[in-house]
């Protein structure tokens, strides 16, 4: 296998019928027990720009 370092960042949000706040928490709480980096990257996401921190 290949060992690589990638640094991962929600970069754009595009929603529909849901505020984009919404989606993030609500991607953040399925994700916030996952230790991918994708998965870390959305809950870091969520705990730049929220009031209550996951984890």
């Amino acid at each position: 296998g290949t060992l690589t370092k990638g640094s991962f960042k929600v970069s754009e949000v595009n929603v529909y019928n849901i505020s984009k706040d919404r989606l993030i928490e609500i991607a953040a709480l399925g994700e916030s027990f996952s230790n991918h980096p994708i998965a870390q990257s959305i809950v870091k996401e969520y705990n730049n720009f929220s009031y209550s921190k996951i984890f």
